[in-house]
Parts: structure tokens; sequence; C-alpha cells
């Protein structure tokens, strides 16, 4: 490696998470939030698109611990893969499980199979929900999503449009951490959204993980800063953008 690509990577200091979304069963190639168009996935490291096998490989390729996974049939028809969770949790592997929670009693049942629960403002009934889960379940369990399709917040069960204000209202419910995941950017590659990122940091003072558009090193360099904690990568690493011998040296992947 060049001494200008030891630089690059030392400005990076953030935790990388990889994406894992999951239809029928199957590892997905999600692209735009367009769920009906999700086809299996195919990496540069695994031949399956088994989740557990994608999981596996990433484990013992990248080194992960963790992995934020999108249960699609959870979200859209309340089918929740609990047996994937444990497969998942049987390899080592921490998981940051979207399974489309709606209420407190969602949460609590979700809780007892994943590490993390992610509360999607996509799903969510209000966010007096998100308080009670806050309360009951503790800083450590819950994760707000909030979540951005068409420049608006994606909610179909809240009566607000605003990204910043959504952040402003998981900031009252009592987290200090949330993720901000742009549906329209997701799989594409085309970078991610400075603008929006930066305004929640400066609103909120959040700690931000962020979901969409990332195309590789450089991406992250901008996100780290404007202040972001962490971000979630799906294509980038499935497509070899991101490789574990760049990520290592920095020691920023889920499992160092």
């Amino acid at each position: 490696m060049t001494e200008r690509g030891r630089r690059v990577l030392e400005e990076v200091f953030m935790k990388i998470v990889p994406v894992l979304d999951v239809k029928e069963g199957v590892a997905v190639r999600a692209f735009k939030g367009k769920r009906e168009e999700y086809v299996p996935l195919t990496t540069w490291y695994c031949s399956s698109p088994d989740p557990v096998e994608v999981a596996r490989s990433l484990r013992d390729v990248y080194g992960l611990d963790e992995v934020y996974l999108a249960d699609l049939d959870a979200i859209e028809e309340g089918k929740p893969n609990v047996d994937l969770y444990r497969r998942l949790r049987g390899l080592g592997i921490k998981v940051m499980v979207d399974a489309g929670v709606k209420h407190l009693e969602d949460a609590l049942s979700l809780s007892r199979h994943v590490d993390w629960v992610v509360a999607a403002t996509e799903t969510l009934k209000s966010f007096d929900e998100l308080k009670r889960m806050v309360s009951k379940l503790g800083l450590d369990k819950v994760v707000a999503s909030i979540d951005i399709k068409d420049g608006r917040l994606l909610a179909k069960n809240l009566d607000l449009s605003s990204p910043l204000e959504a952040a402003r209202r998981v900031k009252n419910a009592g987290l200090d951490k949330a993720l901000l995941i742009c549906l329209d950017d997701v799989g594409t590659l085309r970078g991610v959204d400075l603008k929006l990122t930066r305004e929640v940091i400066e609103a909120t003072g959040l700690k931000l993980y962020v979901g969409g558009g990332v195309r590789g090193l450089e991406d992250l360099i901008k996100l780290s800063r404007v202040g972001v904690q962490g971000a979630l990568v799906g294509t980038a690493i499935h497509r070899g953008l991101l490789r574990p011998e760049g990520l290592k040296r920095i020691g920023h992947l889920a499992g160092n």
C-alpha cells in the first residue's frame, strides 16, 4: 500500500457494519427500496445466497462479529425469522434486526432473539412507543432507524415527513444513537447524503450510523469528517469495493 493509501485509511474513524437483506429465507440484493424487484444476492466472497452462509463468509473473510439484518418478511408481513436470528448468533455474530416493530410488545418479543432491536420509522406506531421501548429495554437494546425515501421521512403511522424532526423526536425519546438510512440510495453506489447527515448531527448530537449509497473508502472518509460514528454497508462489500485487507488495517470492522 502506498503512503497516500495509508493516510486515507487512517482518516476513517468509524465502525463498519455489513448489511444483510433477507426475503423468503434468502439473502437478496437491495436496490432503492424497491423490494418487489429484489433478487438473490451474489457476492465475491460467498457462492450461496443462504444468509447463514453469507454471514459465515463475512465472519471468516472480514472478521466481523456484527451484522445489520433487514428481515423483509417481518417488515412486510409480520413474520419474523427467529430461527435465522438464532443461527446467526450461533456463529458468534451479534445481530441488529429490523423486523418491523410497531409497538413495545413487538420489541419485547423480538428482544429475546436479537442483540439490538431496530425501531424504524417505516413501521413504528408512535414516538411514545419508542419512549416505552427505551424505558423497558434500555439504551443498549434499542436503536432507532430514521428511514428516508423520495427525500421525505418514510413513516406509515407517523404524522411526520421531516427526517430532521424525526431525529429530534428520537433524541427526545432518550436515545443517543440512531441509524439514518436513505432508501433511494441503497444499492446504487452513488454516494451518501452528506448534507442531511451533517444537519442531523448538528441539530441533535445523535451518534449516527448512515446507510445507503456508500461506494468505498472515500465515502467513509467523508462521513467520518462530518462526525458519523458508523456506516451500514451492503453493496460495496458484496461487490468487493471495500475489501477486508484495507478495512482490517484500520481496525474498524464490526469485529475489531
